[in-house]
């Protein structure tokens, strides 16, 4: 494990995993928090409050129920 002595260390720790998050977890990701996103503004604009809603699980290719209670 490494310990990170300074502020620049965790700076440098970072500047070499920004390209990978970048490049990699971005692109994989961004259309989970997309449509998790829509959902939620669609259920805040409808006010909804028992309402499921069809979720695809990114890492399975499989759809869950789920409920989002606000």
């Amino acid at each position: 494990m490494t310990t990170i002595e300074s502020d620049e260390d965790a700076y440098d720790d970072w500047s070499t995993l920004a390209p990978s998050y970048q490049d990699v977890f971005l692109p994989r990701f961004q259309p989970m928090y997309d449509t998790i996103a829509h959902y939620v503004v669609k259920k805040i604009q409808s006010k909804d409050t028992n309402d499921e809603y069809k979720v695809l699980d990114y890492g399975t290719g499989t759809y869950s129920y789920s409920s989002f209670m606000f």
